[in-house]
């Protein structure tokens, strides 16, 4: 007669079959990071590409601001 496995003696079998070792858990890990460093390299350039977009935006903005006062001191002075 056949013993009849127990629903734990399955699960057990189960995750013994389907159980990943430490070397194989270590090399997906190692996989992941490298894709992570990639994008984490690509990110940090956006950033610093974002940040002279900004500091131009503002300088921008900075000089423009600049003219529009001399550009309304000079009318004021000819209205004199």
């Amino acid at each position: 007669m056949a013993k009849k496995k127990t629903e734990i003696q399955e699960l057990s079998e189960f995750v013994r079959d389907n159980m990943v070792t430490r070397k194989e858990f270590q090399e997906e890990i190692g996989e992941v990071n490298k894709k992570l460093d990639g994008h984490t390299t690509i990110l940090n350039d956006h950033t610093r590409r974002l940040n002279v977009i900004e500091n131009d935006v503002k300088t921008g903005l900075d000089k423009r601001l600049q003219l529009e006062v001399r550009v309304a001191n000079l009318e004021k002075t000819r209205r004199s």
